[in-house]
């Protein structure tokens, strides 16, 4: 890991700090972690070894595993089988309390920080407030304290004052300061700019040399190479290889995480082209000008024509999903233009929107769907006006969903069943069946086939292909290369909220895609 030029703090940690784990125990290692979620196997027999004062790089394509095995090592999820052992100890992960008392703390993409309260109250309170009795006191410890880390923040200056990258600084103080010596730092560094990344990395390569071990997560291949010591590749829940970062290239990242299988809908492996066809000269029905959702989307431009479908891909994270909820009217624009269907949008709700004819389905299926509602109620929600526009008619709405249930391949599933009771792909279609009664002129999908196995992806992406047909346009969210290939005519790839490329009447890989956003 690079050097820092900047004057390393001192914290209660041992002298040495190796970053090896040969001839003595790691701090940290996992023996066959499996973890299955019903009939997909999100772990399987998952081993890594981290040693004290190690950054160690998790990498993987969306789906490869790397969030479940978090949420197990900080007993989030509980694992079907293996062990977690710390300074060769095994620790109980079946609830968090075994991982906090390990020393193990994870900085979430989405900070927790209190951000009315000063910087002294977001570390102190990290541990008892009674310890300090008076705000002086406290004051003191927090000064004491971001001095080791090296920081010149005013532990009185209230956290929604600071940048968010000196607020992600403080995030891993609080979790230094509770006790953490194994920190897991999730995507930290998405919405920072260059400079506050720098300045992040900087802390954590001074943390490190003072014997605290990161894993860092994160699908920014530059930051991976530049700053981990180690990475570990990962698909399919599974643990494919882990390289020295010194003697590793992106491209042998890029094409240990794709693998020959990241393509089985279209034939689009990682190095098969995909032919995307010339841009369709149709009349445009969405426009974005130069569009900046808070600090989320940043003058990003594009059209979709009539009839087209066109893909937003980029990791989890780059912006794609904030731009779907603009159409929508679920996030407004706080600069540029954003106009669809011939409507300027300012700030229009999504019953507005829905009238002049926009659907949405988000990334989350579960949060829009009333899973403990029957499958009919759920498939005929958006259309309500046309089904029932006076008073409720569950007959009609039954028969309605009866040939929504036959035409999507629901197996094994009748209008009253709880929606909640299908599989996540039949859960995905039942969402889908909400938008084909009254069909819209322009439909959001958010990630639409993410959690499914092939065969409902294939289910799910031939639907897609038939909305397409009657004349629908489709504005494709996903975190999946092959998603995008199997279906889109046009592709956009994001990253850190700006469009980084854009592809169209020519032949695409999915290794194409993932160096778009890396």
């Amino acid at each position: 890991m690079p050097e820092s030029t900047a004057t390393a703090p001192v914290l209660d940690a041992p002298a040495t700090a190796p970053t090896e784990t040969t001839g003595a125990a790691p701090v940290l290692e996992l023996r066959g972690i499996s973890k299955r979620f019903a009939a997909i196997s999100a772990l399987s027999g998952v081993n890594l070894t981290v040693g004290r004062g190690e950054v160690h790089a998790l990498f993987g394509h969306n789906g490869a595993g790397k969030s479940t095995l978090i949420k197990t090592l900080a007993g989030a999820e509980t694992p079907d089988d293996g062990q977690v052992l710390v300074n060769g100890v095994r620790i109980d992960v079946s609830n968090p309390r075994g991982a906090l008392d390990a020393g193990i703390r994870v900085v979430y993409q989405e900070l927790s920080l209190f951000g009315s309260l000063t910087v002294a109250e977001n570390l102190v309170g990290s541990r008892s407030a009674s310890t300090f009795v008076d705000r002086a006191g406290m004051m003191r410890v927090a000064k004491e304290h971001l001095a080791t880390m090296g920081l010149e923040i005013d532990p009185a200056t209230t956290v929604e004052q600071l940048p968010l990258g000196e607020q992600q600084m403080i995030e891993i103080g609080r979790a230094l300061f509770s006790g953490g010596r194994i920190i897991v730092l999730d995507e930290p560094t998405s919405a920072l700019s260059p400079g506050e990344t720098r300045l992040l990395f900087r802390l954590v390569g001074e943390m490190a040399r003072q014997g605290i071990t990161f894993i860092l997560i994160s699908h920014f291949l530059d930051e991976i190479l530049e700053n981990a010591d180690r990475v570990t590749v990962m698909r399919s829940g599974t643990v494919l290889s882990t390289l020295d970062v010194a003697s590793t290239t992106a491209p042998e990242l890029i094409a240990l995480a794709l693998g020959e299988d990241s393509g089985v809908l279209a034939g689009t492996y990682s190095d098969v082209a995909s032919e995307l066809p010339e841009p369709k000269a149709g009349p445009v029905v969405l426009a974005a000008r130069d569009l900046s959702v808070g600090s989320a989307v940043s003058h990003v431009s594009f059209d979709l024509a009539q009839g087209e479908i066109l893909a937003i891909y980029g990791e989890l994270g780059c912006g794609n999903e904030t731009v779907g909820e603009a159409v929508f009217g679920l996030s407004h624009p706080t600069h540029g233009e954003l106009t669809v269907l011939g409507h300027r949008l300012a700030r229009q709700s999504p019953d507005e929107l829905r009238r002049i004819g926009v659907g949405y389905i988000p990334a989350d299926r579960r949060a829009a769907l009333a899973l403990e509602q029957p499958i009919y109620r759920n498939m005929t929600l958006a259309a309500l006006r046309f089904v029932s526009p006076a008073v409720l008619r569950p007959g009609k709405e039954k028969s309605l969903a009866s040939g929504l249930i036959a035409r999507l391949g629901i197996r094994g599933a009748t209008p009253a069943l709880p929606v909640g009771n299908l599989s996540g792909g039949n859960q995905q279609k039942a969402l889908i069946a909400r938008w084909l009664i009254e069909l819209p002129k322009v439909l959001v999908l958010g990630e639409p086939t993410r959690g499914m196995d092939v065969g409902a992806k294939s289910d799910v992406l031939r639907t897609i292909e038939s909305i397409r047909e009657q004349g629908v346009s489709v504005l494709l969210i996903t975190s999946e290369p092959e998603t995008a290939l199997a279906t889109a005519d046009r592709i956009i790839t994001m990253s850190r909220g700006a469009i980084t490329h854009q592809f169209a009447g020519a032949s695409v890989t999915a290794r194409d895609l993932v160096e778009a956003v890396s």
